[in-house]
């Protein structure tokens, strides 16, 4: 298995763009570790490089899979140096989820923050995860006026009752109780 540090700084080397930050990465990595093993997922991958960082903690414990709206060459250069197979699927971030598999034991969710997708989001990929599963939303505590995750995840929340699992920067996680 690739370590964390080795997994972060392989992330933060990715080509194209990439909106995480260091400690962001290797929080991924912490988190998504202590996900049950079982299937994992990115929604709304860029290029990659929060995959790169999270799914190395995965290694051996569950097909990998990431999902953004439009198929990158930078992505599938990326991903290509994991050392684990990735399935790509490509769409809007509520459509994917049909493509995934139930019984998720990892998700993060950094799609559309706006209006149109994270209520959708939450819809549906809540309810993929696996008891004990982990969530993640990124742009969690954005202060712009077209990012709503905070808003809807909060209400989700209310209701859910899921596990607070802490943050780090804009991102907030969250375990299926079970």
């Amino acid at each position: 298995m690739i370590g964390r540090d080795d997994a972060v700084a392989m992330a933060m080397a990715c080509a194209g763009r990439g909106h995480m930050t260091l400690e962001e990465c290797a929080w991924l990595y912490d988190v998504a570790g202590r996900a049950p093993d079982g299937p994992a997922i990115e929604i709304g991958v860029l290029c990659g490089r929060s995959v790169l960082a999270w799914a190395c903690a995965r290694e051996g414990r569950g097909e990998v899979y990431a999902a953004d709206i439009k198929d990158r060459a930078e992505l599938h250069q990326n991903l290509a140096t994991l050392p684990m197979p990735v399935t790509v699927l490509i769409g809007l971030s509520w459509e994917v989820a049909e493509q995934a598999p139930d019984g998720l034991a990892f998700c993060f969710i950094d799609a559309d923050h706006g209006e149109e997708g994270i209520p959708r989001d939450i819809k549906v990929w809540p309810q993929k995860m696996r008891p004990g599963g982990i969530l993640v939303f990124h742009d969690y505590d954005v202060w712009k006026p077209t990012v709503v995750v905070k808003r809807e995840v909060d209400a989700w929340q209310a209701v859910a009752r899921w596990e607070d699992l802490g943050s780090c920067r804009s991102a907030k996680a969250f375990r299926r109780p079970g």
